[in-house]
């Protein structure tokens, strides 16, 4: 009996594997009175959920691990296919960012993309780019650098914009811009059909320049609204998803 007891164990302790993540909190629902599920994007195996025992409670070791915006490195437990979180490192906490509801409602829509794209799927550039936006909505520069993430997640979904030519006749674009009804490409007057979606040429040159400039180098601007606009079109023509935290967005 001992011995069967002895061996059961060790194939217990086998079958849990550990392994420390680098880790950002996208969000987190509660499960009964003091646990939690945590959505982490990590650099390592992209999007992941994972059961927090105990974070709920006031004086919770690991409570810091489940706030908004949290980036650190965590210790978590796989059997049976399901994750545990065994411990945490808090990094850099950026759970300041909730108390502007710009800079809030930006990192929300941060969130909502890279649980939708990034599940299971690690990125190294986008995971420190969102940490960039981070950075930058703590020094008060906002939608520019939301845009700027947006565009790159639609380029590393291999849906980036091409803003060299109009994608119908190759030429170049100097009026009226019109966006394809699959949201697709670019095109001038000549060549758009008629559901195309007409936007500004503001609008064009203002998505081009962020597109092209690096996140730290970005500052907001007027037509940002629109830009943000235009990709909430595109993400829903794509693959069917709502940026929610966009209109709300739009109101500050």
């Amino acid at each position: 009996m001992l011995y069967k007891a002895i061996v059961k164990f060790y194939l217990n302790i086998k079958e849990i594997m550990e392994e420390i993540l680098n880790a950002i909190t996208l969000k987190s629902v509660d499960v009964g009175e003091n646990d939690k599920m945590i959505t982490f994007f990590t650099l390592e195996k992209g999007v992941i959920t994972v059961g927090a025992k105990g974070v709920k409670k006031d004086k919770a070791k690991l409570k810091f691990s489940a706030e908004p915006f949290c980036f650190c490195a965590i210790k978590v437990a796989e059997k049976s296919g399901r994750l545990t979180l065994v411990n945490a490192d808090c990094k850099k906490s950026y759970f300041m960012l909730s108390s502007d509801i710009s800079a809030y409602l930006c990192a929300c829509l941060l969130s909502e993309t890279a649980v939708f794209l990034y599940k299971e799927q690690p990125d190294e550039t986008l995971f420190k780019n969102l940490l960039k936006c981070y950075e930058s909505y703590l020094k008060g520069v906002k939608k520019s650098v939301t845009v700027k993430f947006l565009l790159d997640s639609l380029s590393n979904a291999g849906y980036g914009y091409d803003f060299s030519a109009c994608l119908g006749c190759n030429g170049e674009i100097t009026g009226n811009v019109y966006l394809s009804q699959d949201a697709s490409r670019f095109l001038c007057s000549s060549c758009a059909q008629e559901n195309d979606i007409k936007f500004a040429y503001a609008t064009y040159l203002r998505l081009n320049k962020i597109n092209e400039t690096d996140y730290f180098e970005l500052s907001d601007d007027e037509t940002d609204n629109n830009c943000l606009k235009l990709l909430a079109f595109s993400f829903k023509e794509k693959f069917n998803l709502t940026l929610k935290s966009v209109d709300m967005l739009l109101q500050f």
